[in-house]
């Protein structure tokens, strides 16, 4: 058995499907605690070999992620990414350089890198000097195409675009510190 997906968040009761098996059971006492009291869940219960159905509870319920959801989100990345697994990103150009002149446009392309400091972008900025280019006689672009257009998650509250746990989504960002919280 595997848990598929367990989302915690603000308002409703819990219910179980109509099967007994014992585990719809075990769910809703965890749910109908007295402690989950304005609080939403939305649970999905899957056998991870089969793919049966075992026990769902608004499922298809849209809640903001809870903090508990990184640790699915970095098991999935780590599996499919490795541990070795760094992003990157690339400092390109178009044209020719013509002594410490680059006649063409310069390009920074992201990846998603949510560990980027402004000190990191110093340091591509610098390694572009120590190469002798002193000048650009072109457009400096910033690519974030990456990722789809879509900045913000459909169910994501309004009032929250200004807080750190709702970032927009960009293959460029800016951690303001070593914590990460990209936007701040």
């Amino acid at each position: 058995m595997a848990l598929v997906a367990a989302v915690l968040g603000p308002g409703a009761q819990a219910g179980a499907d109509a099967d007994r098996t014992g585990l719809p059971e075990a769910v809703d006492t965890v749910l109908g605690d007295t402690r989950m009291e304005g609080g939403v869940a939305s649970v999905v219960i899957a056998d991870a070999g089969t793919g049966e159905l075992l026990y769902q509870h608004l499922p298809s319920t849209r809640l903001m992620p809870a903090s508990n959801t990184k640790l699915a989100t970095s098991a999935a990345a780590m599996e499919i990414l490795g541990p070795e697994y760094r992003f990157t990103t690339d400092v390109l150009a178009t044209g020719r350089r013509h002594g410490s002149v680059l006649r063409g446009d310069l390009y920074l392309r992201g990846t998603g890198d949510p560990t980027l400091l402004a000190d990191d972008y110093d340091g591509l900025a610098a390694r572009i000097a120590a190469a002798g280019i002193r000048r650009v006689e072109g457009r400096l672009l910033a690519d974030d195409t990456r990722f789809d257009d879509v900045r913000l998650g459909r169910s994501w509250a309004a009032d929250d675009e200004t807080s750190y746990y709702s970032a927009q989504i960009s293959a460029l960002s800016v951690a303001p510190d070593t914590d990460y919280d990209t936007g701040r």
